[in-house]
């Protein structure tokens, strides 16, 4: 199945930094280094022992990019509960590198966290996060992205004297919507398979809520202390064909703090070439059909004769041999539910690998039996297991800034209205994953959704 590669930076509120305070931004004007992360140097740091950033993606591979310096010490990987460790020490300074990756994952729901484990006797306390690139499986290499201008009809605000549309270079078409108002919503009507929103994020945007039809709202924080524009607020993919609705809404945590909103990119379902009759005829001769109404006959006869054959072939192998291997089966029932990026309401689900009765990561086989929907209900048997909890608990606070603010210009940027998602690749059967063990290897070069020029 063709498949498609996702970038978020680390000022993505699809990124759960925790606990609250212990993070902050990476300064322009302290690091001399800092231009050497991506995004104009933007990254996210940490010295608390403890301090974790946790993400939820739905598909087969992901990649945590940062830097190993000189001052960096050990960190941990937790990937759907499979813990690896790692040191982020090097001598000399590498940048925008892979802290951590896993290729030939099972498409599906995956949790990963990275953790500070600093020895508090080390003089190598930090951990930091630049991007995070993961790789979803696309269903139909014919689908095409289009972008949603905030100002389209899909679009509803209300109440609509609750928005204003402030202007800046840094949106996609020089506005965008932006409200300080607690409880007002902005909706989208949408046909696709997946959609993200993006707008902006800054200390005065605010914590905000998203319904996607009718599933749990989910909640998210849009407060970082330096204002960042055409950042991914909300991802949702597998929604399956048909009309969907999202809502979001602002909840202010203190006065003044507002939700704004640029544009939407969704991914429609793509197109089958359909088969269609010759229409340029009348209709068909008589004795066309008379020549249709022979064939069906003597095709029919041959298939009785085959059946007769095969039966009495069966019946010999049968005393034969009465040996038969046993084979999988695949699962008995499947139930398909969207899966959206990042909720916090969804306490009771379990990625597939670690459901009831599932087999753990040695035990999976090589061509896995898990559906490709990402949410996939797979009916099994089995002891019970802890609830699956998507994210840590939301911060109090946005993430502590150390540095004054500084605006950057964010390096997404959206594809053309309508962009072909072509030349997509198409990858084996996949295996069982393991981490690349030098955390050198850049993710596959398939096509790129992550609207970087």
């Amino acid at each position: 199945m063709p498949r498609v590669n996702h970038t978020i930076d680390d000022r993505s509120p699809l990124i759960r930094y925790a606990p609250a305070g212990t993070w902050s931004l990476g300064s322009r004007t302290l690091d001399p280094l800092a231009s050497r992360y991506s995004n104009n140097g933007t990254f996210t740091l940490c010295t608390t022992v403890g301090a974790s950033a946790t993400f939820t993606f739905n598909g087969t591979g992901i990649w945590i990019h940062g830097a190993r310096r000189s001052n960096h010490g050990p960190y941990e990987i937790n990937l759907d509960n499979d813990v690896k460790r790692f040191d982020g020490f090097q001598a000399v300074e590498d940048f925008t590198t892979p802290l951590f990756s896993a290729d030939n994952l099972f498409n599906g729901l995956h949790t990963i966290s990275i953790t500070n484990r600093r020895d508090t006797s080390d003089a190598r306390p930090y951990l930091d996060i630049d991007f995070i690139t993961w790789t979803a499986e696309v269903q139909n290499a014919s689908a095409s992205q289009v972008v949603i201008p905030h100002t389209a009809g899909a679009f509803q605000y209300e109440p609509a004297s609750a928005w204003n549309q402030p202007v800046s270079a840094g949106f996609n078409s020089t506005t965008a919507h932006f409200t300080t108002t607690t409880n007002a919503e902005a909706s989208l009507s949408f046909t696709g398979s997946a959609i993200s929103v993006f707008g902006a994020v800054s200390g005065t945007t605010a914590p905000y809520s998203v319904q996607l039809d009718n599933q749990p709202a989910q909640n998210f924080d849009g407060r970082v202390n330096e204002y960042t524009p055409k950042t991914m607020l909300y991802f949702a993919d597998n929604l399956g064909p048909g009309s969907h609705t999202l809502k979001m809404v602002n909840l202010p945590a203190a006065e003044g703090q507002g939700l704004l909103l640029d544009y939407a990119l969704v991914v429609d379902g793509g197109s089958e070439t359909p088969t269609t009759a010759d229409t340029s005829s009348g209709g068909m001769s008589s004795g066309v059909i008379a020549g249709i109404a022979v064939g069906a006959v003597a095709l029919l006869a041959s298939f009785v004769v085959a059946f007769f054959f095969w039966r009495k072939t069966a019946g010999r192998s049968k005393r034969a041999s009465m040996v038969i291997e046993d084979r999988p089966l695949p699962p008995s029932s499947l139930v398909y539910t969207p899966f959206t990026m990042g909720s916090t309401t969804q306490s009771e689900l379990l990625p597939p690998s670690e459901r009831p009765g599932a087999p753990s990561a040695s035990e999976r086989p090589s061509n896995s039996i898990y559906p490709r929907s990402s949410m996939s209900q797979v009916s099994s048997a089995g002891g019970s297991r802890p609830p699956y909890t998507a994210n840590p608990s939301e911060p109090d606070s946005p993430r502590e800034r150390s540095y004054p603010a500084s605006v950057s210009t964010h390096a997404y940027h959206p594809p053309d209205s309508k962009r072909s998602m072509v030349q997509l690749s198409h990858t084996a059967d996949q295996t069982p994953y393991s981490a690349v063990p030098d955390m050198e290897e850049s993710p596959p070069s398939y096509d790129h959704a992550s609207y970087r020029q």
